[in-house]
């Protein structure tokens, strides 16, 4: 049998797997910070959007709070005129009006 040396191929082979683990591994972890960087993109949008919605919910609850105080407002308001109606007309004859005007 021939004496071969064999080492110098070993250790060139052991080279050459370590310098593929080393890349497998940091091809792994660039992936990993893609996939993960990605998520938060995405899980950012969302928080956005539902923020976004959330603002104009409370732009439409302020703007029916000052729609329902003008209602209570001009309630009030009616509510003195038909005093103050009723006080020069008379209360009857107002309200047999005001029953006629609902019936309309």
């Amino acid at each position: 049998m021939a004496n071969i040396n064999l080492l110098p191929w070993r250790d060139w082979r052991r080279k050459r797997r370590q310098k593929e683990f080393i890349a497998t591994a940091a091809l792994s972890v660039l992936g990993a910070a893609l996939v993960v960087y990605l998520v938060y993109a995405a899980y950012g949008k969302v928080i956005s959007n539902q923020e976004a919605r959330n603002q104009r919910i409370t732009e439409e609850i302020a703007t029916l709070d000052n729609q329902i105080k003008e209602i209570k407002r001009l309630g009030v308001h009616l509510a003195l005129v038909d005093r103050h109606i009723s006080e020069r007309v008379g209360h009857k004859r107002w309200r047999a009006k005001l029953c006629l005007h609902h019936f309309r």
